[in-house]
């Protein structure tokens, strides 16, 4: 992965794909289709914060992409222990991950410039985040 791609929306699907109907008509990937990828993405937007998520952001992260996790729990991986959660949280926000806890994705939208906006349902910062290239 030599160049970058503008936006990469990624929906952290888990075992098999599901895709909120919110979100059908957005450009996104799963679990199998970012795989496929011969492109890096400069902006990645990850819609759930455990381990699939976690293993993806970290990796596009140290391959040189800007990546944002929305959660919508208060942590991280919310079947763990609250520390080794934070401890990983933590880890990762170090790397440069950035993370929007406590969001509920509400929809996606493609943008004429390619990007692709998420709006959200959160206790802190913006209502909409946008991938940008």
């Amino acid at each position: 992965m030599s160049s970058f791609r503008q936006i990469i929306f990624f929906i952290n699907t888990g075992a098999r794909p599901f895709i909120p109907d919110g979100f059908k008509d957005v450009n996104y990937l799963t679990n199998q289709s970012i795989l496929k990828l011969t492109e890096l993405p400069e902006q990645l937007i990850i819609v759930g914060g455990s381990y699939i998520g976690l293993e993806f952001g970290q990796m596009f992260r140290r391959f040189g992409s800007r990546v944002t996790i929305i959660e919508r729990n208060e942590q991280i991986i919310a079947r763990e222990d609250d520390e080794i959660s934070q401890s990983i949280l933590e880890t990762l926000q170090k790397e440069g991950v950035e993370f929007r806890l406590n969001a509920t994705c509400l929809s996606g939208r493609n943008n004429k410039d390619g990007t692709v906006t998420v709006t959200v349902d959160c206790e802190k910062g913006a209502p909409e985040i946008t991938g940008t290239g």
